[in-house]
């Protein structure tokens, strides 16, 4: 399984850095390290995070489309604060249950972490997929949680691919800064 969590975090972390290079490849590389990450964590129990990386891989197919449209990417935007707290708010609702339900009929050892980086991660993906600049402060609060899931969890490569992911969180939204529109 070793030589799966790293090609698995190999090709993510070359996701994580062609997004925040604004690179149209970055999708496939994104895709294929979900579908191995979802082999994974269900082999770990960690069945959120396993459902979580097939929706990112749906999205990742989102993603490539999306940003395949026309020649040029379209504008980074911003989200009101008000619309953006909305949907956080929309996650929360929807994760506790969701940590709820798992913590009483899975073996799921960590539900609620598990429920709310899953909730958050799809909506992340989802600002990402978009352009949506407010996604880099959610990635930056998602990775940081899951390098306390995967060290909990003893996947150590998946907890330090996590830890240079939350520094990427910041590089994208560094990188993406000067490029959004207001």
């Amino acid at each position: 399984m070793d030589r799966v969590e790293i090609a698995s975090a190999g090709l993510n972390l070359l996701y994580a850095l062609g997004i925040a290079w604004n690179k149209r490849w970055a999708w496939p590389a994104g895709f294929l390290g979900c579908v191995l990450a979802i082999w994974l964590f269900w082999d770990l129990h960690l069945y959120l995070e396993a459902l979580l990386n097939a929706i990112y891989a749906a999205l990742a197919v989102f993603g490539w489309w999306s940003w395949n449209r026309t020649e040029s990417l379209p504008e980074i935007s911003h989200w009101r604060p008000i619309s953006l707290m909305a949907f956080i708010l929309a996650v929360i609702a929807v994760s506790a249950p969701l940590g709820y339900g798992f913590e009483v009929w899975s073996n799921n050892p960590r539900p609620f972490a598990d429920a709310f980086i899953f909730s958050f991660s799809v909506l992340a993906t989802w600002m990402q997929a978009q352009r949506v600049f407010q996604n880099w402060y959610l990635w930056m609060g998602i990775n940081l949680a899951m390098v306390f899931l995967c060290t909990d969890r003893g996947l150590l490569i998946y907890a330090g691919y996590s830890s240079i992911m939350l520094f990427l969180s910041f590089y994208g939204w560094q990188n993406w800064r000067s490029k959004a529109t207001t």
